[in-house]
């Protein structure tokens, strides 16, 4: 059956503009209302290869969760009940990305503070060079707290870009094509229904 989309657009306008506005409506708001994230991001460097991949495994292992959580009393931080839900906190916050071409980990972390984002990983790289040493520090620190850190991490000023046009436009794309299927679909049922009457 061949679909006429121009006719469809006719019959049911009122209905396109209204599923099209309304979606938009409903996906600006929910986007603009979310809150401005932080990210803060710390790289690593261990000059044994070998070490870099069981560095990279503990990032997220218990123990170092629960040292850093411990160090910043993150449970009454994140005002959560117990050391468990701290960790699905962390979990869902904090990004290792390994490079074993140059032995490097990056560490990110994305709060709504950016000042605390940039405290839990320099606690995050602190507790790593306990067990590995070897991570090599900046050749040229002042400051004894950047050595926590190979790349300086301080708390971030400005948030993220989180893609709210992007999400916008896609909402969209969605709801026109939501909206010609749901047509389609309603011109097939009235059609047919048509067709028993006759």
């Amino acid at each position: 059956m061949e679909i006429n989309y121009f006719y469809l657009f006719r019959k049911y306008k009122f209905f396109f503009l209204l599923f099209v506005i309304t979606a938009v409506v409903v996906t600006s708001i929910s986007v603009y209302r979310q809150p401005a994230l932080y990210e803060a991001t710390a790289k690593i460097f261990i000059n044994d290869g070998s070490n870099i991949k069981i560095l990279y495994s503990m990032i997220k292992s218990d123990q170092i969760y629960d040292r850093v959580i411990n160090q910043l009393n993150l449970v009454q931080v994140f005002k959560v009940e117990n050391i468990g839900q701290t960790h699905n906190v962390l979990d869902r916050s904090l990004q290792a990305v390994l490079d074993s071409r140059v032995n490097t980990v990056e560490i990110k972390i994305r709060l709504k503070d950016g000042k605390l984002a940039a405290e839990i990983v320099n606690a995050f790289v602190l507790e790593l060079q306990k067990i590995y040493p070897e991570i090599r520090l900046p050749e040229t620190v002042e400051d004894p707290l950047d050595s926590k850190v190979v790349e300086k991490t301080i708390p971030p000023v400005v948030p993220i870009d989180q893609n709210k046009i992007e999400v916008i436009v896609l909402s969209v794309l969605l709801s026109v094509a939501a909206a010609v299927f749901l047509s389609i679909l309603a011109e097939h049922f009235f059609s047919r229904g048509s067709k028993k009457e006759q």
